[in-house]
């Protein structure tokens, strides 16, 4: 049965969709972090607990406000491919034909952890952020029920993907829900970007490996393309609604050379849509 008792705190509060990820989450709040620090050590800790969901190669958007007016957000989308593959059919929808953007989540990280210092005063140290995520990564964690279901849904595409079974089917097998899974080869990656920064990911040699990893698959991404990747500091979407401001992300674009005639009328019409969208809701 659920806990549907309101949460409440006077010092501060975290969520994730992983109990674990929202300790270290809390961890950071007990060390005197802010929460900028505590959703980066989030997000690092959902990279090795929730794998079924997210992971270091994926977007992130972030929206960040306070009390005294700051309000900004973070667009993680990727860069696009510099040289796509001309396509007869559809984009397939897994495998290394599909992988056409990096990864801008960690990035992300790297542009807030600088808002955390000069907005928020931020002093935690970058690599205090990746403590528990390395430690569930190295040493391990107990399967979750989500995790077994959807990898055991998926356990038919493992093998066709490249180094997917040795990862998530060691032994020849999906873990068992509350088995130990352990994941040597994301620890030493976390280890280098808390080490060396966020962008040995895109220009280090992590990239590097990423980049080799990605050509023998058969992507398209290169390591000019990791270097290239960049998340956007962008002003919100603001609409004023009942005497209040809803706020939304700017909308997203993977083109490797963006249109901006594109970029101004189409955030324009999220505007008029998320307008639309508050009156159907209101009428409703």
């Amino acid at each position: 049965m659920h806990n549907l008792k309101p949460a409440c705190s006077t010092g501060g509060m975290v969520t994730s969709p992983h109990a674990l990820a929202s300790k270290a989450g809390l961890d950071v709040l007990r060390a005197g972090g802010n929460a900028i620090e505590a959703a980066i050590a989030i997000g690092a800790a959902l990279a090795v607990t929730y794998p079924h969901f997210t992971g270091l190669g994926g977007d992130a958007f972030w929206v960040i406000g306070d009390r005294n007016g700051l309000l900004r957000t973070v667009s993680g989308i990727g860069q696009a491919a510099a040289n796509p593959p001309a396509f007869d059919t559809a984009i397939p929808l897994r495998g290394a034909a599909a992988t056409l953007t990096t990864a801008a989540t960690v990035d992300t990280w790297d542009q807030v952890y600088a808002i955390s210092k000069t907005s928020w005063q931020g002093q935690l140290p970058w690599s205090s952020l990746f403590e528990r995520a390395l430690d569930y990564a190295s040493n391990g964690f107990p399967v979750t029920p989500s995790q077994h279901f959807w990898q055991s849904l998926r356990a038919g595409e493992l093998n066709a993907l490249p180094g997917f079974a040795n990862t998530f089917a060691p032994d020849g097998r999906i873990p068992a829900v509350a088995e130990r899974f352990v994941q040597p080869a994301l620890a030493r990656s976390l280890e280098r970007i808390a080490r060396f920064g966020a962008r040995e990911f895109y220009e280090g040699e992590l990239a590097e490996r990423i980049a080799r990893g990605l050509q023998a698959a058969g992507s398209p991404l290169t390591k000019a393309d990791l270097a290239k990747t960049r998340a956007r500091d962008e002003p919100p979407l603001r609409v004023v609604y009942r005497g209040g401001e809803l706020v939304s992300m700017r909308p997203p674009h993977k083109a490797s050379r963006p249109c901006r005639s594109w970029a101004r009328s189409s955030a324009s019409i999220s505007a008029r849509l998320l307008r639309a969208a508050l009156t159907i809701t209101t009428c409703w």
